[in-house]
């Protein structure tokens, strides 16, 4: 099952972007997150390993 989301924010500093991106690992069910421009934040998943 896939699920897509798409949120914004009102901060767009590399500091807010580490912070959702600790946030985020700590939750097992999501495996990938990326920006709009497509950029990974992150990404667990097989396919995503180089």
């Amino acid at each position: 099952m896939g699920l897509d989301l798409q949120g914004t924010g009102s901060r767009h500093s590399m500091a807010w972007l580490e912070d959702f991106r600790r946030a985020i690992a700590d939750i097992p069910e999501i495996v990938e997150a990326y920006r709009l421009t497509g950029e990974p934040i992150i990404c667990s998943a097989w396919w995503c390993q180089a």
